[in-house]
């Protein structure tokens, strides 16, 4: 198997998303991964008033509009601020405030009614997580510990949640359980053989890439979401591989490039064989922000073709 490599340099000043979609949900089996079917699941979308949204220039606030700009028959382009130039995407939907208070407004705005939910509490979350979201068609809440968005949820007619890594306080009122962060992308996996989709598509990225002391360009983890969601992928998260940590502590047996992309073929072969054994044919990989650096490291003889082979 010879992955193709997308360097995708991108500029978080832009936030420009692609559109994406999903499709609506059926009656496929579904591996019952946390004990939650949600092949059962489903969810009647509003005809958004705008043809795009406009949220704060974060990385945050972008992930948390994905799942409403990317679900259901209209798809929405994401952008930080409105295009000027007239009969271009002049009918902004405008989302403010937290994160949290994002994704509860883009639940309001975008979904009618949903019989689940998906609940994540920090940005490493929302980023894995997003592509299920939106390959289900169903709103991402995310728990700050201020918004309220059990309003939401009660407000949608919510019956079942979906929690990432573990259950926040308030959830006591809903069916739910928890999805290890790890497992996310089998089930994004199994959601999409159960709708007789073929998954092709990895987004890498470093979600410490919002930390105050990076010294990269912030936030381009974002767009390893947007992709995802668009392609209708999986995000792999590089928590096993803090780029620039790891490349530090490895200086003294290996170059830093040669650090960096022992750790990433690691990190991404292990899910190109997880969407393998589940009947997918991983082709394509998109490095968003930090790890773009190591293109060259996969593109070389002996790189990432030569460790997922």
């Amino acid at each position: 198997m010879h992955v193709k490599v997308l360097a995708s340099l991108m500029a978080i000043a832009v936030l420009a998303a692609g559109f994406a979609g999903c499709m609506d949900a059926d009656n496929g089996k579904i591996a019952n991964t946390a004990g939650t079917d949600v092949s059962k699941w489903n969810s009647t979308m509003k005809a958004l008033g705008g043809d795009h949204v406009i949220v704060p220039l974060d990385p945050e606030s972008v992930v948390a509009a994905i799942p409403m700009a990317m679900s259901g028959e209209k798809k929405v382009a994401i952008l930080s601020n409105p295009l000027s130039k007239p009969g271009i995407l002049s009918a902004p939907v405008k989302l403010d405030g937290t994160p949290a208070e994002i994704a509860a407004a883009a639940a309001r705005a975008g979904w009618e009614k949903s019989d689940g939910a998906i609940l994540a509490s920090d940005y490493k979350q929302s980023v894995v997580a997003t592509p299920l979201a939106a390959m289900l068609g169903v709103p991402m809440l995310i728990i700050d510990g201020k918004a309220d968005v059990f309003s939401t949820l009660n407000a949608l007619g919510v019956k079942e949640l979906l929690c990432i890594d573990s259950k926040p306080e308030g959830v006591e009122g809903f069916a739910s359980d928890v999805l290890p962060i790890e497992n996310v992308n089998a089930l994004i996996a199994d959601v999409a053989k159960a709708k007789g989709r073929t998954l092709n598509y990895i987004a890498l990225t470093a979600t410490d890439d919002t930390a105050e002391d990076y010294h990269g360009v912030k936030g381009l983890s974002a767009m390893a979401a947007v992709l995802a969601a668009y392609r209708g992928g999986i995000v792999v998260q590089s928590d096993d591989f803090s780029l620039e940590a790891k490349a530090s502590e490895s200086q003294e047996s290996m170059d830093a490039s040669n650090a960096i992309g022992t750790l990433i073929q690691s990190a991404v072969k292990r899910e190109a064989e997880m969407l393998s054994s589940k009947g997918h044919a991983p082709a394509y990989l998109a490095l968003a922000g930090c790890p773009t650096t190591v293109a060259p490291v996969f593109m070389s003889e002996g790189g990432y073709n030569h460790a997922v082979d």
